[in-house]
């Protein structure tokens, strides 16, 4: 198969560099906003991060005092108005104690969920790295390659078109 172009000018071709020029800075600029963007997630999943997981030492402390409250409630001696020993009523102590597993239940659900959103995150950020390696490839190899045979197509075409005026 002959393939055969007809050139009237051959500025095309430095137009094509330059186009492929400017799309490569946009290569460059797209993976700049990408990692600007990722970098702000990962700092707001963090800050998420850390909140729940100073509610759930929150929740294991107000269990853990719950419990001692208890137990100091249920070894408390209490006499009733005639002498004799009570078991002390510790209702209160043992409301807190359910109130503060639920808690501590709670907590670890959220912190929990919020290391699977993790473990999701970095999976899709080895993604977005293993698309980036191509693009920068495309980028800084490939399309810099293209860009300057453009260049030298139109030295070939201006070297012909002299020869053949």
């Amino acid at each position: 198969m002959d393939e055969t172009a007809n050139v009237v000018d051959a500025s095309v071709f430095v137009q094509l560099s330059k186009a492929i020029n400017e799309y490569i800075d946009g290569c460059h600029h797209s993976i700049d906003q990408a990692r600007f963007f990722m970098l702000q997630q990962d700092n707001a999943l963090e800050e998420v991060n850390n909140l729940l997981l100073q509610r759930l030492k929150d929740a294991e402390q107000w269990r853990m005092n719950a419990d001692i409250a208890l137990r100091v409630c249920q070894q408390r001696v209490e006499y009733d108005d005639e002498g004799r020993r009570v078991t002390p009523n510790c209702g209160c102590e043992k409301r807190d104690l359910r109130d503060a597993v639920e808690a501590l239940k709670v907590a670890q659900r959220n912190k929990d969920t919020m290391d699977g959103i993790l473990r999701y995150a970095e999976q899709l950020k080895e993604k977005f790295h293993d698309h980036e390696a191509h693009l920068k490839n495309l980028a800084d190899q490939i399309l810099p390659d293209a860009s300057d045979w453009m260049l030298r197509c139109r030295q070939i075409v201006d070297e012909y078109q002299k020869l053949s005026i």
